[in-house]
């Protein structure tokens, strides 16, 4: 394989991941109406990126969102770069919003369409 098919596959895959993050954090985001219309300013929907720092320095969020918010950011980054760790705010959670961590955690990591692919 040519070196610059193995670039180009390694751009595909980086792609790919950017777009699995980006559609992971929206299914947590959509997963409470509130938590949604307070995320909405944060995210930038033509460039799929999300202003993290500024969502942090809110201070509208609850406790569940906050939980919400915190495995919405790990997450993105792949790893817990909260103020506080993600599986210690899940209890937190509304069941409708851990569900959702769990399916975003599946589209993340590429396993959501494998998995309803087989189950239909």
């Amino acid at each position: 394989m040519g070196i610059f098919k193995e670039l180009r596959i390694e751009e595909d895959e980086k792609l790919i991941n950017e777009i699995r993050a980006f559609r992971a954090v929206l299914v947590i985001f959509e997963s409470d109406d509130n938590l949604k219309l307070k995320a909405l300013p944060f995210i930038n929907f033509e460039k799929q990126t999300i202003d993290w720092d500024s969502m942090e320095k809110n201070n509208t969020f609850s406790a569940n969102q906050w939980a919400a918010v915190f495995w919405a950011k790990a997450i993105w980054h792949n790893y817990a770069l909260t103020v506080r760790d993600p599986f210690d705010a899940a209890h937190e959670m509304r069941q409708s919003t851990q569900n959702a961590v769990l399916r975003a955690l599946a589209i993340r990591w590429g396993l959501y369409e494998n998995y309803f692919r087989e189950a239909v």
